[in-house]
């Protein structure tokens, strides 16, 4: 473990529980869809449906255990939800505003890239929070020098290359893979939506993110033909941040 992630150990160590209840029902889960497209008929009969509904009770089980474990670990363990419209300033998330808590930010990021994710045509990715709380935090020590434009791809390529996606590995992946693309899609649907500017008149929060993920489906052969050739993204998304 790194001293990052050792640090988040001591003091967010509620991240690192739901992230272990997470894994722990992501495999149980998996388990349940193998049993449930699995040739019933190989299988003597009582089998597959008893070892079907175990997995699907301790799925359950697993559920209680993340709101239970709240009394262990000292405060409640908040489900990861779209943030209201006012914790984004009118030009975007800061990392430098007082009120914009790192934990607060990686919530919101966890839900924008899941909420991308399946838009995107996978509903099954396995995400860490603990991951999204560094990425967000590496934003706060570099904002002072950066654009939009320049903290979006920071935060894009840390999203992708630290693996908030735990089941992914860019660099063993095939680009034209299902989860590649989905993987770096909603990494690039997230950071648009964090730095696009809200006007005004800008609709809902869940409407910019929509509106940030069409933006990026339509350009994603673009990002990862400039990903893949080892180049950067900073000026796409100062072109990106403009459309939104």
């Amino acid at each position: 473990m790194d001293k990052s992630r050792q640090a988040h150990a001591r003091h967010a160590p509620e991240l690192l529980v739901r992230d272990a209840l997470r894994g722990f029902r992501y495999a149980v889960r998996r388990s349940t869809h193998l049993f449930a497209n699995a040739d019933q008929s190989t299988l003597p009969q009582p089998i597959g449906e008893i070892t079907s509904r175990i997995a699907k009770k301790i799925d359950s089980v697993s559920q209680e255990a993340e709101y239970m474990s709240s009394s262990v670990i000292g405060g409640p363990l908040k489900k990861a939800a779209l943030p209201d419209k006012a914790f984004f300033g009118q030009d975007g998330y800061d990392p430098n505003a007082a009120d914009r808590a790192p934990r607060e930010a990686a919530a919101a990021l966890y839900f924008g890239l899941s909420w991308s994710a399946r838009q995107l045509g996978c509903d099954d990715m396995l995400l860490s929070e603990t991951i999204c709380l560094e990425c967000v935090e590496r934003l706060g020590n570099n904002a002072l020098q950066g654009s939009a434009s320049e903290m979006a791809d920071m935060l894009a390529c840390d999203i992708i290359d630290r693996r908030a996606f735990r089941l992914f590995a860019p660099a063993a992946a095939d680009p034209q893979s299902l989860r590649f693309r989905v993987t770096v899609g909603s990494a690039y649907t997230a950071a648009l939506w964090f730095f696009a500017p809200r006007g005004i008149a800008a609709g809902s929060e869940e409407d910019l993110l929509d509106n940030c993920c069409a933006i990026i489906r339509d350009h994603l052969d673009r990002i990862i033909q400039i990903r893949t050739g080892s180049g950067s993204t900073e000026r796409l998304f100062e072109e990106l941040i403009d459309i939104v």
